[in-house]
């Protein structure tokens, strides 16, 4: 799709994906912005700017491009479970993860990835009540997922103690 028309932004978007997925985050980063250039206003091009700047480990920088994908399309559950899982995993700012997360789910309450992620985090956090709602509710909306029963275990095992 480039060869014939190199200003089509889907395209820059899908080769900045390839392109971090071959382990070249310099010029996935080049690609991103170059689509954020033709496309300021497509909040997918931020999101390949983020995914770019999270494999160069420039955390920060990959929120705040995030940041600007949000305010583009406040209504993607996505983005801030995508910043949640940087600023916990990454950053190591649980608290503010859970921040994020709870906007997500807000977003689409039946997204089952971010009640995995709340119970999980919860547990992490000593918060075995609000685990057992998360997973209550992961229940509910996703019965077969397969970190379930992984985390009604864990669940288990922390309120034995």
């Amino acid at each position: 799709a480039l060869q014939i028309d190199d200003h089509f932004v889907p395209a820059l978007i899908t080769l900045s994906l390839v392109q971090q997925k071959l382990n070249e985050s310099a010029p996935a980063l080049a690609t991103a912005e170059r689509a954020i250039a033709l496309a300021p206003n497509i909040a997918q091009c931020h999101v390949a700017k983020a995914n770019a700047l999270l494999a160069l480990e420039h955390d920060e920088e990959a929120i705040a491009a995030l940041e600007t994908a949000r305010r583009i399309d406040p209504q993607n559950a996505e983005i801030p479970m995508q910043i949640a899982d940087i600023l916990w995993r990454n950053l190591n700012r649980p608290l503010e993860a859970k921040q994020h997360y709870e906007a997500a789910r807000k977003l689409d309450p039946i997204f089952a990835p971010i009640y995995v992620r709340l119970a999980d985090l919860n547990l992490q956090l000593g918060n075995a009540s609000e685990a057992r709602q998360a997973i209550a509710k992961l229940r509910r909306v996703a019965p077969n997922l397969p970190e379930l029963s992984l985390l009604e275990e864990r669940l288990r095992k922390f309120t034995e103690k």
